[in-house]
Protein backbone atom coordinates (compact mmCIF):
# COMPACT_ATOMS: atom_id res chain seq x y z
CA UNK A 1 0.00 0.00 0.00
CA UNK A 2 1.18 3.18 -0.58
CA UNK A 3 2.01 5.64 2.15
CA UNK A 4 0.50 9.14 2.33
CA UNK A 5 2.53 11.80 1.43
CA UNK A 6 3.97 13.26 4.84
CA UNK A 7 2.52 16.39 5.86
CA UNK A 8 5.30 19.31 5.47
CA UNK A 9 4.66 20.30 9.17
CA UNK A 10 2.83 20.48 12.10
CA UNK A 11 -0.34 23.00 12.34
CA UNK A 12 -1.36 25.28 15.22
CA UNK A 13 -5.40 24.74 15.30
CA UNK A 14 -7.57 26.98 17.56
CA UNK A 15 -10.77 24.49 17.75
CA UNK A 16 -13.18 27.62 17.89
CA UNK A 17 -11.92 28.38 14.30
CA UNK A 18 -13.87 25.71 12.73
CA UNK A 19 -13.57 22.42 11.11
CA UNK A 20 -9.95 21.98 10.06
CA UNK A 21 -8.92 19.74 6.54
CA UNK A 22 -6.37 17.46 7.47
CA UNK A 23 -3.09 16.16 5.07
CA UNK A 24 -4.07 13.58 2.73
CA UNK A 25 -8.14 13.48 3.93
CA UNK A 26 -10.66 13.85 6.43
CA UNK A 27 -11.38 16.95 9.18
CA UNK A 28 -11.55 17.62 13.01
CA UNK A 29 -13.27 19.91 14.29
CA UNK A 30 -14.28 21.08 17.75
CA UNK A 31 -16.60 22.00 20.47
CA UNK A 32 -17.14 22.58 24.03
CA UNK A 33 -20.27 20.74 25.33
CA UNK A 34 -22.43 21.61 27.89
CA UNK A 35 -24.74 19.53 30.10
CA UNK A 36 -27.14 19.21 33.08
CA UNK A 37 -25.69 17.60 36.39
CA UNK A 38 -28.94 15.93 35.88
CA UNK A 39 -28.48 14.48 32.64
CA UNK A 40 -26.11 11.38 31.19
CA UNK A 41 -22.85 13.18 30.43
CA UNK A 42 -22.63 12.44 26.86
CA UNK A 43 -18.97 11.95 27.04
CA UNK A 44 -20.13 8.32 28.55
CA UNK A 45 -21.92 7.29 24.64
CA UNK A 46 -18.39 8.40 23.06
CA UNK A 47 -17.34 6.66 19.97
CA UNK A 48 -13.93 6.39 20.54
CA UNK A 49 -13.30 5.72 16.66
CA UNK A 50 -14.81 9.02 16.14
CA UNK A 51 -14.71 11.39 18.90
CA UNK A 52 -13.52 12.21 22.16
CA UNK A 53 -14.06 14.34 25.20
CA UNK A 54 -11.46 16.07 27.15
CA UNK A 55 -10.98 18.41 30.11
CA UNK A 56 -8.79 21.27 28.87
CA UNK A 57 -8.68 24.35 29.04
CA UNK A 58 -6.86 25.19 25.95
CA UNK A 59 -7.77 27.10 22.86
CA UNK A 60 -5.35 26.07 20.21
CA UNK A 61 -4.05 22.69 19.69
CA UNK A 62 -1.35 21.26 17.35
CA UNK A 63 -2.00 18.81 14.84
CA UNK A 64 0.72 16.58 13.44
CA UNK A 65 1.80 13.14 12.25
CA UNK A 66 3.04 10.38 14.27
CA UNK A 67 6.40 10.43 14.90
CA UNK A 68 8.62 7.54 15.86
CA UNK A 69 8.77 7.20 19.92
CA UNK A 70 5.55 9.35 20.18
CA UNK A 71 4.35 8.21 23.75
CA UNK A 72 1.30 8.93 26.22
CA UNK A 73 -0.89 7.09 28.85
CA UNK A 74 -4.00 6.19 27.16
CA UNK A 75 -7.02 6.47 29.54
CA UNK A 76 -7.51 4.00 32.10
CA UNK A 77 -3.70 2.64 31.78
CA UNK A 78 -1.24 2.19 34.39
CA UNK A 79 1.39 3.75 32.26
CA UNK A 80 2.24 5.10 28.96
CA UNK A 81 2.65 3.45 25.89
CA UNK A 82 3.99 4.01 22.52
CA UNK A 83 2.20 5.24 19.61
CA UNK A 84 3.36 2.55 17.64
CA UNK A 85 2.86 -0.21 19.71
CA UNK A 86 -0.64 0.56 19.69
CA UNK A 87 -1.08 0.60 15.98
CA UNK A 88 0.42 -2.83 16.20
CA UNK A 89 -2.24 -4.10 18.61
CA UNK A 90 -4.64 -2.21 16.41
CA UNK A 91 -3.70 -4.13 13.28
CA UNK A 92 -3.47 -0.70 11.71
CA UNK A 93 -1.16 -0.71 8.27
CA UNK A 94 1.38 1.58 7.50
CA UNK A 95 -0.84 3.71 5.37
CA UNK A 96 -3.46 4.25 8.39
CA UNK A 97 -0.92 5.21 10.55
CA UNK A 98 0.49 7.60 8.73
CA UNK A 99 -2.70 9.00 7.94
CA UNK A 100 -4.02 9.67 12.12
CA UNK A 101 -3.89 13.22 13.27
CA UNK A 102 -2.18 12.84 16.68
CA UNK A 103 -3.39 15.90 18.69
CA UNK A 104 -1.03 17.10 20.95
CA UNK A 105 -0.43 20.33 23.12
CA UNK A 106 2.76 21.56 25.50
CA UNK A 107 1.28 19.32 28.27
CA UNK A 108 1.87 15.98 26.18
CA UNK A 109 -0.81 14.06 23.58
CA UNK A 110 -3.76 14.74 24.08
CA UNK A 111 -5.59 11.94 21.33
CA UNK A 112 -5.38 10.05 18.67
CA UNK A 113 -8.53 8.89 16.85
CA UNK A 114 -9.60 4.94 17.39
CA UNK A 115 -7.66 5.31 20.56
CA UNK A 116 -8.38 6.54 24.09
CA UNK A 117 -7.66 9.95 24.97
CA UNK A 118 -4.96 11.02 27.49
CA UNK A 119 -6.16 10.13 30.65
CA UNK A 120 -4.36 13.82 32.17
CA UNK A 121 -7.21 15.03 30.36
CA UNK A 122 -10.05 12.97 31.16
CA UNK A 123 -13.30 14.27 32.02
CA UNK A 124 -14.16 13.81 35.51
CA UNK A 125 -17.41 12.76 36.90
CA UNK A 126 -18.27 15.81 38.44
CA UNK A 127 -18.22 17.82 35.35
CA UNK A 128 -20.96 19.72 33.29
CA UNK A 129 -18.81 21.02 29.73
CA UNK A 130 -15.87 19.70 28.69
CA UNK A 131 -13.83 20.17 24.85
CA UNK A 132 -15.63 17.39 22.44
CA UNK A 133 -12.94 16.59 19.12
CA UNK A 134 -14.56 14.59 16.63
CA UNK A 135 -12.59 13.01 13.19
CA UNK A 136 -14.18 12.10 10.10
CA UNK A 137 -12.00 10.46 7.69
CA UNK A 138 -13.87 10.64 4.86
CA UNK A 139 -12.17 8.33 2.54
CA UNK A 140 -13.63 5.58 0.89
CA UNK A 141 -12.78 2.21 2.42
CA UNK A 142 -10.37 3.66 5.54
CA UNK A 143 -11.51 2.54 8.69
CA UNK A 144 -9.84 3.10 12.13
Amino acid sequence: LPVPVPWRHSACWSWASGPVHLPGGGWLQGEIRHWKSTDTPPFLTARPERETWLAIDIDVLEIRQWQAGDRYTPLGSPGSRKLQDLFTDAKLNREQKHRLPVIDTPGGILWVPGFPPNDAFKVPASANSALKLTYNPYLSGFSI
